[in-house]
């Protein structure tokens, strides 16, 4: 865990002071669970704790994130964000820097919420290989941006960064059996390119069904699956 501090209240000689700063255990608690915590201090301060996947957040937005102690409102936002990421608090502070700022942080932090719940229920493994080592993206069924499109575990699957890049191309699908598929009529365009090849080594790795999550209730959703494919130029009688 990094606990973080504004260096604005700190800019003074620290000549027979502690040069420690505290940060309360249950804020690095908080932390901990949610990815990043604020914690105000006397001295009209707040210190942010945050794990190292928070980090690049954290440096990127350090000025703004400490600014909001200076506002009300923006602060109980900042706390709701690390408890629960809401949108329509942050829609109901008016058009600013400081709302982008909030809205930025919200999505990184529902980004990495997703990341780790995904990941966690497909037990780290790929889903369309069984690949582990470290390699592992949670790609969205319907698309983040889309407006269908949610952070729920049931539209996100466990894939390596080559699958999960195969599959958004629309090169590889998943059957309503959970069975695998690759997309002849992609790859017809990737032969006539010249660019097919390691073709065979590809299909190798491909499991014949998709791994699945130990609970049912984190299965892909069938209509989030099928939509999802629909969206990438699959047709949707190739998947039935």
């Amino acid at each position: 865990m990094f606990a973080g501090f504004d260096v604005r209240k700190h800019l003074i000689s620290m000549k027979g002071r502690s040069p420690s700063f505290q940060i309360r255990r249950e804020t690095l608690a908080a932390g901990a669970r949610q990815g990043f915590s604020p914690q105000t201090r006397g001295n009209e301060e707040i210190a942010i704790a945050f794990r190292p996947d928070f980090f690049a957040t954290y440096v990127q937005e350090l000025e703004s994130l400490h600014a909001t102690a200076e506002h009300a409102e923006d602060l109980r936002v900042l706390r709701r964000i690390a408890e629960e990421p809401t949108e329509l608090e942050i829609e109901d502070i008016p058009a600013s820097p400081r709302r982008t700022v909030l809205q930025q942080i919200q999505r990184k932090v529902r980004d990495q919420r997703f990341r780790r719940n995904v990941l966690a229920a497909y037990d780290f493994r790929c889903a369309m290989s069984g690949i582990q080592l470290d390699l592992l993206d949670a790609a969205h069924l319907i698309p983040v941006e889309h407006e269908k499109g949610t952070d729920e575990i049931r539209n996100g699957i466990c894939l390596s960064a080559i699958h999960h890049r195969a599959f958004d191309q629309g090169l590889v699908g998943i059957r309503k059996d959970h069975s695998l598929v690759v997309n002849d009529r992609r790859l017809g365009d990737l032969r006539a390119l010249g660019w097919d090849g390691g073709i065979d080594l590809f299909k190798s790795t491909l499991r014949d069904q998709i791994l699945l999550p130990a609970r049912r209730q984190f299965y892909p959703d069938p209509n989030y699956l099928l939509f999802g494919q629909f969206l990438r130029g699959w047709d949707k009688c190739a998947l039935a």
